[in-house]
């Protein structure tokens, strides 16, 4: 559950720092928030547990991250074929957005953090609406 509740807080950190004009960090926050979310659901939803995700990462050599977007979009294209590709796409663009605000030297401005916030929720609501029991 702590998961979950770092996803709420990330989201509300999200909103609080465009309002004081901190996009870069604000966009960071909006990814964490769905990413925090998805890791929840992989343990309550899939019945994968945070150690054995921690396992598969370290013995497979791969990204957290993109392990876990794929399980849960997965997930998502065997339930939901419909909203599959926008579900993708938005997912794939929050998590080029936070690169970009993390770690490329380049300026992130209004617009690019509320779009980032907006998918945040847009991605948020629907996780929440289709995977939590």
């Amino acid at each position: 559950m702590k998961l979950f509740q770092k996803s709420e807080f990330n989201a509300d950190a999200s909103e609080e720092l465009i309002k004081s004009y901190l996009y870069a960090p604000s966009v960071h926050c909006s990814y964490y928030s769905v990413f925090q979310l998805m890791k929840y659901l992989m343990n309550t939803f899939c019945g994968i547990n945070y150690e054995d995700i921690d396992v598969f990462v370290r013995n497979n050599k791969t990204s957290e991250h993109r392990y876990i977007q794929r399980q849960i979009l997965n997930e998502i294209n065997n339930a939901d074929r419909e909203n599959y590709q926008r579900i993708k796409r938005e997912v794939d663009d929050l998590f080029q957005f936070r690169v970009y605000s993390d770690y490329k030297n380049v300026e992130i401005l209004h617009d690019q953090a509320e779009k980032a916030f907006k998918y945040s929720q847009e991605l948020r609501n629907y996780l929440k609406t289709k995977m939590i029991k």
